[in-house]
Parts: C-alpha cells; structure tokens; sequence
C-alpha cells in the first residue's frame, strides 16, 4: 500500500477496540513507528459497525485501497 500511495497519507478504518490497542498504553507507539517506517501519514479511525479483525484502507480523496 505505501509503494502505490501517491500522496502517502492513508485512513485505516478499525474496529474501535482495535484503534485503542494501537492508540493508547504500552502499544502507543505502533502508528508512530508505522509512519516512520513507511514514511507515511497514516490516519486511524474507529467505526463500531467494523467487525474486530476487519479493516479498510482508504486513500486521502476517500477511495478505499484493495489489496
């Protein structure tokens, strides 16, 4: 995904459990270290309605990205 991002920003859409084991306590840092890793914005966003091991990508404009 990082290599046919044009823009290199990025949402990935999770469930809301998911988003706070990546966000918050002693896992904080993954986002950070996926960014710099890819060298990338990656935006996390939390939807209650995405199943626990489900998860979109979607490119700035909004266009999900298929894998």
């Amino acid at each position: 995904i990082a290599e046919e991002t044009p823009n290199k920003i990025i949402t990935l859409l999770v469930h809301p459990m998911v988003e706070a084991y990546l966000t918050k306590g002693w896992f904080k840092s993954i986002i950070k270290q996926w960014r710099k890793k890819y060298q990338m914005k990656i935006n996390l966003e939390a939807d209650s309605s995405v199943e626990l091991l489900e998860y979109h990508f979607y490119q700035a404009e909004g266009e999900e990205i298929t894998l």
